[in-house]
């Protein structure tokens, strides 16, 4: 019985692990729960078994994780839930000789410290030098950058 008890518990660890390493990145909390069932696994197989039980328990459990996960690996499993996409899309880039240093626009959005601008009919992603704008507020361009523009408020 206590042999079934360890190989439950670790088997559980293994799959806990296995899920949030293929199925659930990032949130931890089956990883946290592989690990509770790990260390109670490997705990009782050294109480109740001995050193040897306990050492056996650790190297078969070391052993088990690595094949189901080069299984994993090599299997077509993983396939079904694999991301597949390509993004070739890109950001629109600003036409140097529509928007200049020095233009004045208005803001669409707060700027705090991004937002949108409207600068000679054209609307784009913006930055302010420091401090926010708000909306509606008159601006002037500082810099051009290939995908938004350094502004700041525009004081006549």
């Amino acid at each position: 019985m206590d042999i079934f008890l360890v190989v439950l518990l670790m088997g559980i660890a293994v799959g806990l692990f296995i899920l949030e390493i293929f199925f659930l990145p990032g949130t931890t909390f089956s990883a946290i729960a592989g690990a509770v069932f790990a260390v109670a696994g490997i705990w009782f197989a050294y109480s109740r078994l001995g050193a040897t039980g306990g050492n056996i328990t650790v190297i078969g459990s070391g052993i088990a994780f690595g094949v189901v996960f080069l299984w994993m690996m090599k299997s077509g499993a993983l396939n079904k839930v694999a991301l597949k996409e390509e993004i070739d899309s890109k950001v629109e880039g600003i036409e140097k000789d529509k928007i200049k240093p020095g233009d004045q626009g208005i803001t669409l959005s707060r700027i705090n410290p991004m937002g949108k601008v409207r600068i000679n009919g054209e609307t784009v992603e913006a930055k302010s030098t420091g401090d926010f704008i708000d909306e509606n507020q008159p601006i002037v361009v500082v810099k051009v950058y290939a995908t938004n523009v350094l502004i700041e408020p525009f004081n006549s």
